[in-house]
């Protein structure tokens, strides 16, 4: 885990195989990357890039982005004072209507 055991680089499946290709919009091999830039704003950001890799790969290593680390320590979910945040019971539809594209 964390790095490809595979010596054939066509076969590199890691986290940063994945990023830079996203980023570049081709593979380490150069064959044709689409469907990175989710916010369709012609462009692929890091933050596409680090989405594209964690859906793209079959690694078992799960990057971690530190906001979401942060977050699940320190997030609140909705309480009786706190009505604007979301809570366990809301439903996915609504998730998915508050969402960015990376999201």
């Amino acid at each position: 885990a964390g790095c490809t055991p595979d010596v054939n680089e066509a076969n590199y499946d890691e986290f940063s195989s994945h990023f830079w290709a996203a980023l570049r919009g081709k593979t380490r091999m150069e064959k044709g990357v689409t469907g990175c830039d989710y916010d369709r704003d012609g462009k692929v950001s890091f933050e596409e890039a680090h989405a594209y890799a964690i859906l793209t790969s079959r690694n078992i290593d799960v990057p971690v982005k530190t906001s979401g680390a942060y977050l699940r320590v320190h997030g609140k979910l909705r309480s009786g004072e706190e009505k604007s945040l979301l809570g366990y019971e809301t439903p996915y539809s609504e998730l998915l209507e508050r969402a960015r594209p990376v999201e």
